[in-house]
């Protein structure tokens, strides 16, 4: 086995049986999949059972998305280790692209890319519009954690997740843990490369602004404990706030009021104790 699969997964049931597909679908077939389960026992039965000729490993662990990746983390024993959602989905050729990027070249640590939906359209998060090397400075458009894969030596030089940050952390702060992972590679000295072209499937996310504000706190705390500056933040919030009051003008009021959730939850986040 090349690739270790880390899927974490907490009440979805048709979402992971899409991507339990697209495995069984893979034209490569160097990978396992460490299934961390955070539902009630027997929840998954059904599934995984239907599942049973792929390479699964099923765990589980306390509630948090940040704690169930640094389970499977621990269990992960190939060279390289990917995270994918339970609710994205694969292509066929992704495992074989994955390995051959590594392969290909030696001095790559952790690759990133974009995620499209169902119709090529831009999911989950806004993207840098070409492929380039990973910086502080680009940090927050470089992909989501469905299309991270890195080597084992990245993986453990950043320390894994901060289980303070992410979905089901317990804290305020609603996302992040993504963004973090990355600096710490990018602070031990790993390059980390952004491909425009390397291409995962996921479904679009709520854009409402309780989701918005929940997320930005993420950011916010990011670019605190990374000593990103006033100013990083700043200038991310005065342009949050233009494009707030141009969809006022032009009536989007649903528009507008996202941009201001969006800075109150980075502004809550940035202020918040570092403790």
């Amino acid at each position: 086995m090349l690739l270790t699969l880390v899927i974490c997964t907490l009440g979805r049931t048709e979402q992971l049986r899409r991507l339990l597909e697209s495995l069984r679908r893979q034209s490569e077939t160097s990978f396992k999949a460490i299934v961390v389960d955070q539902n009630e026992p027997g929840f998954l039965a059904p599934i995984l059972d239907a599942f049973h000729d792929l390479p699964i490993m099923h765990v589980r662990s306390p509630l948090g998305l940040s704690r169930a990746r640094n389970a499977g983390i621990a269990l992960a024993d190939t060279r390289l280790v990917g995270f994918p959602d339970d609710d994205c989905w694969y292509r066929p050729t992704t495992v074989a692209e994955v390995i051959s990027r590594f392969q290909n070249d030696p001095n790559l640590d952790l690759l990133t890319g974009r995620t499209i939906d169902e119709d090529g359209e831009d999911s989950v998060s806004a993207h840098l519009p070409v492929s380039q090397p990973i910086t502080k400075a680009n940090v927050f458009l470089a992909g989501n954690t469905n299309t991270f894969f890195a080597r084992q030596k990245a993986v453990q030089l950043s320390g894994g997740f901060d289980e303070t940050l992410g979905v089901g952390a317990g804290t305020e702060f609603g996302s992040g843990e993504e963004t973090d992972f990355l600096i710490r590679c990018l602070n031990a000295g790993c390059n980390v490369r952004y491909e425009r072209d390397f291409l995962i499937h996921h479904d679009q996310v709520s854009r409402d602004p309780a989701t918005i504000g929940r997320y930005s706190t993420g950011f916010g705390r990011v670019a605190r404990i990374h000593n990103l500056g006033t100013g990083f933040v700043g200038i991310r919030i005065a342009r949050a706030a233009a494009r707030s009051v141009l969809f006022a003008v032009s009536g989007n009021m649903g528009q507008a009021r996202s941009r201001w959730a969006w800075i109150k939850g980075c502004l809550a986040g940035f202020t918040a104790s570092r403790s």
